[in-house]
């Protein structure tokens, strides 16, 4: 028990709906995840409870079997007989699997290898050779995996130990597996036994490709979300003779909220690609930088992704000494940038956390019947920057992560500096966008950008 075999089932199943907890007896009974792909079963992972009373079932079963050949029938029996459901619940839903019987119904069952699984952070002892020569006595091909969960400090006592009781055994972090690791233990156990080799092995093809569909996929999202963002505008209707000035703060604050849920939308979407339904988010935790704050707006978020500081400097004071201030409002069409900062200085300064930048509102028609204010389309290139940055960082966090976390998702589990920019994907991002940034409204523009930026995240 709590060794860490519904966190491994999790991962090899890629379903974060398994349970898991540090509770001793969080799984009581056998429960089967399929791994699917398109319908296609490729194999099934049975989540089973630990031993609770290994030496008194190995008693049981040396007085029913004479020798090697008995013994699997022995086991058979051991989960057969009805007493044993009430008396040993836990072995017998374990057992059951393993020589092919229906713990519930007591109906043949294909029978199914083993997993033995113990945490590598906690010290041998002989109480578990019980356990693994029960395992042993059902006659079924085993694996033995030592889970680190804590720490590696009894890893190598516990590979002594094992080796004598299964023919493979090997180190699986359960949590923090990489893909590649995954893979590796599916084709290990295809090796246990005749003729599991070669499903396995079209097992590993088979999420090998499915992985690339999904990575496609996520791409696709992103780039469609970046330029959705990009063409967005939110309008008001104002009564004649209104001034715009007086209603850009409530305008601001509807587009950026706007952006905000295209961005919240997106990552909702890619961790659904990923199959995680249950992956607890925390927006502060999408930036690298610990001070920097993980809203979409936050300063150290356009810092992380936006424009170098020198370019954002240089940018914002040249702006600021010719406008002489960034609030310019007049009649009839002109534009308004949204910030309170005035002439070169202070234009540099808010050109260096960028998101003043961003939002214009615009008067786009004035009537008898009122005045038309918008706030949008961007023609800022750097917000694309940063939204791209961000979501290229939670991608690849999503895409890395196993289905056994059960904490809350953090991109500093990633090298910072795979979100950093090349000045030729920052080329190519604005080749992409060149279109859209042209004119909004164009929807072959649009489709065309998106299909442009797949190739950039």
């Amino acid at each position: 028990p709590n060794k860490g075999k519904s966190s491994i089932v999790a991962t090899l199943a890629r379903d974060d709906r398994v349970r898991i907890a540090p509770d001793p007896g969080t799984t009581r009974t056998a429960n089967a995840y399929p791994m699917q792909i398109d319908g296609r079963t490729l194999y099934t992972l049975i989540d089973t409870p630990g031993f609770q009373r290994a030496r008194r079932v190995l008693a049981w079963l040396r007085d029913r079997a004479d020798t090697a050949a008995d013994r699997p029938e022995a086991v058979r029996a051991f989960v057969e007989t009805p007493a044993h459901a009430e008396q040993y619940p836990d072995e017998v839903a374990l057992l059951g699997p393993i020589v092919g019987v229906d713990p519930q119904t007591r109906e043949p069952t294909p029978p199914a290898g083993v997993l033995y699984v113990v945490d590598g952070s906690r010290p041998y002892g002989p109480e578990y050779e019980a356990e693994m020569e029960v395992l042993r006595w059902t006659g079924q091909p085993g694996m033995a995996l030592i889970n680190p969960i804590h720490s590696t400090e009894h890893v190598e006592a516990w590979r002594a130990a094992l080796g004598q009781f299964f023919g493979t055994v090997r180190v699986f972090d359960a949590v923090d597996a990489e893909w590649a690791k995954r893979l590796e233990l599916l084709r290990a156990f295809g090796s246990l036994k005749e003729g599991w080799s070669a499903p396995l092995t079209a097992a590993v093809e088979a999420l090998e490709a499915d992985r690339a569909e999904r990575e496609r996929r996520a791409k696709r999202l992103i780039a469609e979300m970046v330029v959705a963002a990009m063409r967005l505008q939110v309008t008001r209707k104002l009564p004649p003779g209104s001034d715009p000035e007086s209603v850009k703060d409530e305008l601001a604050a509807a587009y950026r909220e706007r952006l905000r849920k295209l961005e919240s939308r997106c990552r909702d979407e890619v961790e659904a690609v990923y199959g995680f339904v249950e992956v607890v988010r925390e927006d502060d935790a999408l930036t690298p930088a610990a001070d920097a704050g993980g809203d979409l707006f936050n300063a150290g978020t356009w810092m992380r992704f936006g424009l170098t500081r020198g370019d954002l400097v240089k940018a914002g004071a040249l702006a600021g000494a010719a406008a002489g201030g960034w609030v310019d409002v007049a009649a009839g069409g002109s534009t308004f940038l949204l910030g309170a900062a005035v002439g070169g200085l202070i234009g540099g300064a808010t050109a260096y956390f960028g998101t003043d930048r961003l939002t214009k509102v615009r008067v786009l028609s004035r009537s008898v019947g009122g005045v038309l204010a918008a706030c949008g389309p961007a023609r800022d290139v750097n917000l694309a920057y940063v939204l791209l940055g961000r979501a290229r960082l939670h991608h690849r966090v999503i895409a890395e992560r196993t289905h056994a976390r059960r904490d809350a998702l953090d991109a500093a589990e990633l090298d910072a500096a795979k979100a950093d920019w090349t000045k030729a994907e920052r080329d190519a991002v604005a080749k992409a966008l060149r279109p859209v940034l042209k004119d909004a409204a164009d929807e072959a523009g649009a489709a065309g950008a998106a299909e442009q930026l797949r190739s950039v995240i």
